[in-house]
């Protein structure tokens, strides 16, 4: 089997230390996973398609390292790349054909117009930008480029949609959040959680004190859009056979292949009314529950009883920590 990993190495006191991120999901030569086959739910699927899949306006697409960004953008670009279809990539090396990658970032500068993201996209006729958010001047450049009428795929490394939101607030002046509400069509975070064995995996009934520790109920089954009822929600375990044992780089009991869990905001015409009215993250993200957000924990949850994935996977991954400093310092003494 050839594997794919994408190395980092430092200089340290004693030696060079290396880091090897494994690729599970991707063959490095391929063009990528199909959209359909990333995990996402199938009506956010479809209004994803409708929002982003045409020309124009900005997807970010957020979340810590191996979350899953670069296989949803390749999926992305996949549904996109034709022969008609310009697609430009600002120095991130992605190979897939058809693709334009610049051995130069391409971000604005007064002084010399051939690296401003606005006059290369003029020039060079570009359908799509595939762009980092590293500082200011990128963030403001893409937005302005994804309100001219280009597509834009950018990413970023932040815990949620909302969290990108203030950070990118906190970068534009406040006389410009008209520019994030015209062009931003979406924000999308994602994570891969692991999948349980099918060989050795054992279904079983959840107790009424773990359903409530969930916050699993009947109103909660309609909003997942899942059509059953609370005593039919049945979880699976990862118990772990000699055949997973040997072919699994994970734990005993979970496969070497991963799926995706996604939180996607969609920029409606509300939220973009109260971006444009300056309002706060809080009376933003309340708007976007009362539109029907979809949050990480509620696509991870979906997983788990769909059997997909196991309840330790969804804890895992969609779990904030507080971390007690004081607590931690006490221990350590």
């Amino acid at each position: 089997e050839e594997l794919s990993f994408k190395v980092y190495s430092v200089p340290t006191l004693y030696g060079e230390r290396l880091c090897l991120l494994r690729r599970r999901t991707l063959n490095e030569s391929s063009s990528g996973l199909p959209l359909e086959d990333l995990g996402l739910a199938p009506f956010i699927l479809e209004r994803y398609g409708k929002n982003c899949m045409h020309k124009g306006g900005a997807v970010l697409l957020t979340g810590p390292q191996g979350s899953g960004r670069r296989t949803t953008l390749l999926a992305s670009l996949g549904k996109l790349n034709c022969d008609e279809m310009n697609i430009v990539c600002d120095e991130l090396g992605f190979t897939q054909e058809g693709l334009v990658n610049l051995s130069r970032r391409c971000t604005f500068s007064p002084a010399n117009e051939n690296v401003c993201t606005r006059e290369f996209a003029k020039r060079h006729a570009v359908d799509l930008f595939v762009v980092n958010f590293a500082d200011y001047c990128d963030i403001a450049e893409a937005l302005r480029v994804a309100a001219s009428g280009v597509s834009v795929f950018a990413f970023m490394h932040h815990e949620d949609p909302f969290r990108a939101v203030d950070y990118i607030f906190a970068r534009i002046p406040r006389w410009e959040h008209w520019l994030f509400a015209e062009s931003m069509k979406a924000i999308v975070t994602s994570r891969l959680v692991a999948q349980p064995c099918k060989e050795c995996c054992e279904e079983y009934v959840p107790s009424t004190e773990l359903l409530a520790q969930f916050s699993i109920d009947e109103e909660r089954l309609a909003r997942l859009q899942l059509d059953m009822k609370i005593s039919d929600v049945r979880f699976v375990k990862a118990v772990g056979c000699e055949k997973c044992k040997a072919n699994s780089s994970l734990y005993p009991g979970y496969e070497d292949l991963a799926t995706g869990v996604f939180e996607v905001l969609f920029l409606t015409d509300e939220l973009n009314a109260l971006i444009k009215r300056r309002a706060d993250l809080r009376t933003i993200r309340e708007q976007a529950l009362l539109e029907g957000h979809f949050s990480l924990r509620d696509s991870a949850i979906r997983k788990a009883i769909l059997g997909e994935t196991t309840l330790e996977q969804v804890i895992a991954v969609t779990t904030k920590w507080n971390f007690d400093r004081e607590l931690f310092y006490r221990d350590k003494a």
